[in-house]
């Protein structure tokens, strides 16, 4: 096997001695490889012999002065280190290099944000979110640089968007796997569990849509209606079922949102979109197909006859 690749896997594998020796044997061979001594570099990083660590990213740097990936590993080391000035000037050159590079500006943020440049920071970790790096981290620390700056608003609004973010990022989780259970016809939970989904999608119902422009009240209403299942019969679900069906067949929209519709089966009124998502879950519920075409005429006599047992 290639030498490199070999390398390359046990790194992967996380054992890093192994990957080290192999790099030290080729280094050896062709010192002025600056790849080498980068990959070497790495190793070391990884086992936290961060001296070492230095020494090769710096031996990298001194082969090849444009080497993007070396300049930011060399600039957090020495920031490690504790060489404040060390670590800006590589830092700032590899900003240079490429400007549009998220986790140089997030380094070089905090770099600033240690030395109490509060502006320099706010700067710095606003471009790393503008490049891309939108994830929670230096979002959060923009908002304590902000709150550190004296901007106290700006740190408040920023903390209280990605509290809000966590609560949605959680919700959305839990809308997927209720989706995706019901889908696989894997329906399961309990009383408690709908209701704590259905309190959170009351509190942040509003916010979700304004963020995302995506509805959740599709998957509310098939909670809602699983929260009604539960307490009923296969038997009994697949009747309300094809009731439904019937007064499909007799032309409900799906889509309306009138609460127009009454339930022989089922007390209460229904609006046609929650009679769908009503529909909808009793199908998982019983395993049932009716959504197909050529299964409605058979659910359209099943529902006449349980309206004529029961009218």
């Amino acid at each position: 096997m290639d030498p490199l690749r070999k390398a390359r896997d046990y790194m992967h594998l996380g054992n890093y001695n192994a990957a080290k020796k192999i790099y030290r044997d080729l280094s050896s061979g062709q010192p002025k490889n600056d790849r080498l001594h980068f990959q070497l570099g790495l190793c070391y990083l990884a086992d936290k012999e961060f001296h070492e660590a230095k020494r090769q990213f710096e031996a990298c740097v001194k082969l090849n002065s444009d080497n993007l990936e070396a300049l930011i590993e060399l600039g957090d080391i020495y920031f490690k280190l504790g060489d404040d000035q060390r670590a800006l000037l590589s830092l700032r050159k590899a900003c240079n290099i490429d400007c549009g590079n998220s986790r140089v500006h997030t380094y070089l943020a905090r770099l600033y944000e240690h030395l109490d440049n509060y502006v320099k920071a706010i700067e710095h970790y606003s471009m790393a979110i503008e490049e891309g790096s939108a994830s929670e981290s230096p979002r959060h620390d923009l908002a304590l640089a902000y709150a550190h700056n004296g901007d106290y608003l700006e740190g408040y609004l920023l903390l209280q968007d990605l509290l809000d973010e966590a609560a949605l990022s959680l919700l959305w989780i839990k809308i997927n796997q209720t989706e995706e259970n019901m889908v696989e016809f894997n329906v399961t939970g309990s009383e408690d569990h709908i209701k704590m989904l259905k309190e959170e999608m009351d509190w942040v119902e509003e916010l979700f849509y304004c963020r995302f422009e995506y509805s959740i009240l599709y998957t509310k209403n098939m909670l809602e209606a699983l929260e009604r299942f539960l307490d009923l019969s296969e038997e009994q679900i697949r009747i309300i079922h094809n009731e439904i069906v019937l007064l499909s067949c007799m032309g409900v929209s799906f889509s309306d949102d009138v609460w127009l519709y009454e339930l022989q089966s089922l007390g209460g009124e229904f609006s046609g979109f929650q009679l769908g998502c009503y529909l909808f879950t009793s199908e998982q519920l019983t395993h049932g197909s009716s959504r197909m075409p050529d299964i409605y005429h058979q659910s359209f006599s099943q529902a006449l006859d349980f309206l004529l047992l029961h009218s």
